[in-house]
Order: C-alpha cells, then structure tokens, then sequence
C-alpha cells in the first residue's frame, strides 16, 4: 500500500506511473532496502556456488527478470500500454536504471566470489 507523507491511502491509479519501470527512484525513500536486498541476493547466489562464474552469471540474468516484471506489473495496474516499454528505452533514466541494476548485480556478485576464495585459502591454510 502506499501513503503519502500525512498518512493517507494513496490509490495505484493515482500514483507516479514511473517507479514501477524506474526502480532506483524509491531506493531513497525505503532506505536502500530494494538495493540491498539485491546485493544481498547476488552476493548469496555467487557465494554458494562452487565455481563462482555460475553464480555471477546467474545473478546478471536478475536484471531482465526485474525489468519484466516491472513490466508485468504495469500491464496488471494500469491495463496494456507501449508506456512501460518508452519508459524504459526511450528515457535517459531507463538506461540508468539498467546500469545501476547491472551494478548492483555485479557488485554483490564479485563481493561474494572474493569472500568465497578468501575463505577457501583460510581453510586450506589451516
């Protein structure tokens, strides 16, 4: 649901249209936590993996999946447009988006590989 800053109900239909497709947009306003929780989940991804080129590759294949689904859930909202796809595309901050998410996912990615090979020569040191 969402509020506004004195507390009232905010209707889907009235709200901006563009946080569904601009995702970067709300990390501000919810502390990070959509960013953080991405870089959480990719850092997990590559860290289990035994062979972290796995991990990274399945953690760049999020940002499609994120992208479509903003998608998805504009069409359910706000009923079929080509809006979501001149959003995305057509907007300087539809391809900020991108990199951003794409950072996110590398980012988190690469930590979790170098914890893993950081613990990996712990363990064989001992």
């Amino acid at each position: 649901m969402l509020f506004d800053q004195y507390g009232n109900w905010i209707s889907f239909l009235n709200m901006e249209r563009t946080i569904l497709i601009w995702t970067y947009t709300t990390y501000t306003r919810s502390f990070f936590l959509g960013a953080i929780l991405l870089f959480i989940v990719c850092f997990i991804m590559t860290y289990k993996e035994e062979i972290p080129h796995y991990g990274i590759r399945a953690s760049i294949w999020l940002v499609p999946t994120i992208i479509v689904e903003g998608f998805i859930f504009y069409n359910i909202m706000f009923g079929f447009s080509l809006e979501p796809f001149i959003l995305q595309f057509a907007y300087f901050e539809g391809y900020l988006n991108i990199i951003i998410l794409i950072g996110l996912t590398l980012s988190g990615s690469l930590v979790g590989m170098k914890l893993k090979q950081f613990s990996v020569r712990k363990k064989e040191k001992y």
